[in-house]
């Protein structure tokens, strides 16, 4: 069984990244007297891989900062790149390409929806005005008689 402590070395991160792991559920743990967990080894690295590796025959030890490292880029090819790769590469290019193509007449067709909704908008209002101003018109009394004198 592990404590807190040891179980951030096995697994090579801090005590707070395996507390928040236990609060959060993704580690079990039994906790002793509210202070301290038992971490079962299995459980710990069921999550969190041992910080010791096999030793890869170069000499270096495996710690965490290696871990995390990121890999030779060149592969076994001597730095060549792969040809399926640059393919793949040229494909996703030509493809990303296209929709930001698309993007952009999609982009210019609804500005062009948007303008032609606020000239109807316009319409629209203009109408209403006129409506609102010659039922306002007919409800005005009007005299029969031209010179506006009633009889």
């Amino acid at each position: 069984m592990y404590t807190l402590g040891t179980a951030a070395k096995a697994a090579g991160v801090s005590k707070s990244t395996i507390h928040r792991a236990i609060k959060r559920g993704t580690i079990s743990a039994r906790s002793k007297d509210g202070n301290s967990y038992e971490i079962d080894p299995a459980e710990l690295h069921r999550v969190f891989p041992p910080v010791s590796q096999p030793d890869t025959g170069n000499g270096s030890e495996k710690g965490s900062a290696e871990r995390y490292a990121t890999p030779a880029q060149t592969g076994g090819n001597g730095g060549v790149p792969d040809p399926e790769l640059a393919i793949r590469l040229a494909r996703a290019e030509a493809e990303l390409d296209a929709l930001k193509q698309i993007v952009e007449i999609e982009r210019r067709r609804a500005e062009e929806i948007r303008a032609e909704r606020d000239r109807w908008a316009g319409i629209a209002e203009a109408s209403q005005r006129q409506i609102t101003d010659l039922s306002a018109k007919v409800r005005e009394p009007r005299s029969w008689w031209p010179f506006g004198r009633r009889a």
